[in-house]
């Protein structure tokens, strides 16, 4: 599949007004030895997206609709953490914060997804003059790509649940 059909099923609202995708946001702290420490993760069913790759980078607009939203919130918040001075890359403990951001189209669900590492972030507004109820993300392009989901992994997971 194409990334850019994949970014075209996982953009807009669908003929109900649901936004098309399931996002998964995760913030944590890497070592030197891929060691990682989770500091939080969201999921959000079905907002609005916008994704589109321009020359160099790849925007991801995430539209809540109101700056109240608790998806919104929880999510902001979550970003805001991150950033706190504690939270800085340290190079003699050869540490580094990392944010991981997911979306999965429902059209595709199960068999692709879109993951990005490492992007710039703002709050910004959907309406001109209005309260901000967007998370616009950015990544350069060699930080996002489409991925098929591989069904013998999960049947591994199941096999040793077992």
């Amino acid at each position: 599949m194409k990334e850019k059909e994949l970014f075209c099923a996982a953009s807009g609202r669908d003929d109900y007004g649901v936004g098309r995708s399931l996002i998964r946001l995760e913030t944590k702290i890497v070592d030197g030895d891929n060691e990682e420490s989770i500091l939080r993760e969201t999921f959000v069913d079905y907002p609005e997206i916008t994704l589109f790759r321009g020359g160099r980078f790849v925007m991801a607009d995430i539209k809540f609709g109101d700056s109240l939203n608790v998806d919104y919130v929880n999510m902001r918040a979550q970003l805001l953490e991150l950033m706190v001075p504690q939270n800085s890359r340290d190079e003699e403990e050869d540490t580094c914060p990392v944010t991981v951001l997911t979306i999965m189209p429902k059209e595709y669900m199960g068999e692709y997804f879109i993951c990005g590492m490492h992007p710039a972030w703002s709050f910004i507004s959907s309406k001109v003059d209005g309260a901000n109820d967007t998370i616009r993300f950015i990544f350069n392009n060699e930080d996002i790509h489409s991925y098929e989901v591989d069904s013998e992994v999960f049947e591994k997971e199941d096999e040793k649940e077992d």
